[in-house]
C-alpha cells in the first residue's frame, strides 16, 4: 500500500521561496505559481520524516541570493546546510 503524505502549505511556500531566493531551481526543486509540482521529500537535498521536512543540504551546488525570512516556516528543520555555496 503506499502511503501518500502531505507537507503542511506553510513549509510548501516556504520551500518554494526558498528555492526561487537561492537559484537552486535549476536543480529538481520545481514550483508553479508558489506551489511545488513535485513531492518535496523527493526534492534534491531534502529529508523528511514523516510529513515534516527535517533537513535541506545542498552544500557547494553554486547558489546564489540571500535566505528568505519565510525559512521561519521550516518550524520542524533540524538541519540546514547551505555551505561553500555564496548566500
Amino acid at each position: 500500500t503506499l502511503t501518500t503524505v502531505t507537507i503542511p502549505t506553510s513549509q510548501s511556500t516556504a520551500m518554494c521561496n526558498l528555492g526561487a531566493a537561492i537559484g537552486i531551481n535549476d536543480f529538481d526543486w520545481s514550483c508553479y505559481g508558489g506551489n511545488p509540482t513535485t513531492h518535496l521529500c523527493s526534492w534534491y537535498g531534502v529529508t523528511c520524516v514523516g510529513s515534516e521536512i527535517r533537513g535541506i543540504s545542498v552544500s557547494a551546488d553554486g547558489l546564489l541570493g540571500s535566505i528568505p525570512s519565510v525559512i521561519g516556516s521550516l518550524t520542524n528543520l533540524v538541519t540546514l546546510d547551505l555551505s561553500s555555496n555564496s548566500l
